[in-house]
């Protein structure tokens, strides 16, 4: 590649959105280290479901931005399915929140622009 690459979030997108929008994702793993399914479901508006493992209490510090299952029962896992679609209000602001979260916490500019920050404030 010649020249200079912007850093911008545009390079961020993994998965087409039509593919994330309005659609549930779960990620019942066992073990994720920082959990880029989870991140890039939440990129696009996906309300998320997923265990508690390594990343998903980085992003989902509240229910205000998914749900964290603290076990794998499959009860609570159908009924944490269910509240997402019968409760079109908490699903439309999870699917608000998890944009906004991600956009200003975990985009490449972002990140980057942290870096920069720590670096320059080294020297």
């Amino acid at each position: 590649m010649h020249g200079k690459m912007e850093l911008n979030s545009k390079y961020q997108v993994f998965l087409p959105a039509q593919t994330m929008r309005n659609s549930q994702r779960r990620l019942p793993s066992i073990h994720e280290i920082f959990g880029m399914v989870m991140l890039e479901a939440m990129y696009f508006g996906a309300p998320v479901i997923t265990s508690k493992n390594g990343g998903s209490s980085t992003l989902i510090s509240s229910e205000e931005y998914g749900q964290m299952m603290p076990e794998y029962d499959p009860d609570r896992w159908a009924g944490g399915i269910c509240r997402y679609i019968h409760n079109t209000a908490y699903r439309e602001q999870v699917m608000r929140n998890c944009k906004k979260l991600i956009r200003d916490k975990y985009t490449w500019d972002t990140i980057c622009r942290i870096m920069l920050n720590n670096i320059e404030g080294i020297g």
